[in-house]
């Protein structure tokens, strides 16, 4: 795709190569030659390489950085939040919003969830949708004056956004607008890669995640009596 393929003096030109990352492996395709008319010059090899790594199993995005957008005049404060800080908005009519990007793999199934911090002024109804792709996929107020409780990781409680979602683009979207009742407050989205849809099975016990091999700690108790502990068993796949 060369802008052109005749140059006079001192003009230039250019021409782009893309790396197609939709599979996993090393790359080594064959060399580009590029002829020309310059008689010393007369070819140009470009020896190209390059390697897709899987993408993470979880991948979390915070209130900034990359894969993080915003749109409208949001607060950032210091709290007890993912890594410690938030950004928040008070309610408005929806033009305001803000959003967190991931790359996915299309047709395997993922788990949504998001974390906040609680305070009295904060919406009741703050409303997160889910896009696959461009398309909304699921919509979910959530009630920010409660903490969020499904699950504890990277030092924070999370709360699921319905799913689990068989994606069927390479772009999964989380945004979240100011059209609610009260200010809402936005901070991190973590995704995790559950696997080909079908069954999948989670184990836990409280707040502690379970895995094959897994210690439970009964402590101690007097003779003839009882220690119960309860164990959740949840298909987490489609």
């Amino acid at each position: 795709n060369f802008g052109t393929t005749t140059l006079v003096p001192g003009a230039s030109t250019q021409f782009t190569v893309r790396m197609d990352s939709r599979a996993v492996g090393a790359l080594d395709p064959p060399a580009i030659a590029i002829a020309s008319n310059d008689a010393d010059e007369s070819s140009c090899e470009l020896r190209l390489a390059g390697r897709i790594d899987p993408l993470p199993p979880v991948q979390i995005r915070d209130d900034e950085g990359p894969g993080f957008s915003s749109v409208g005049k949001w607060n950032r404060a210091s709290e007890p939040g993912f890594q410690s800080d938030t950004i928040s908005i008070a309610r408005g009519k929806g033009k305001n919003s803000a959003a967190w990007s991931f790359i996915v793999t299309p047709g395997m199934v993922y788990r949504v969830a998001t974390t906040w911090t609680t305070n009295k002024n904060r919406a009741t109804n703050a409303p997160f949708t889910l896009l696959d792709g461009s398309l909304p996929r699921y919509s979910m107020p959530l009630n920010q004056q409660l903490s969020p409780n499904d699950f504890h990781d990277s030092g924070v409680w999370w709360e699921y956004l319905g799913g689990p979602f068989v994606m069927s683009s390479h772009v999964l979207t989380v945004r979240l607008t100011d059209q609610a009742n009260k200010n809402v407050v936005a901070d991190a989205v973590r995704v995790e890669l559950i696997g080909e849809p079908g069954p999948e099975i989670a184990v836990s016990e409280g707040a502690m995640n379970v895995v094959d091999g897994s210690a439970v700690d009964f402590g101690t108790a007097p003779l003839g009596a009882a220690v119960d502990k309860v164990f959740t068993v949840q298909n987490i796949g489609t």
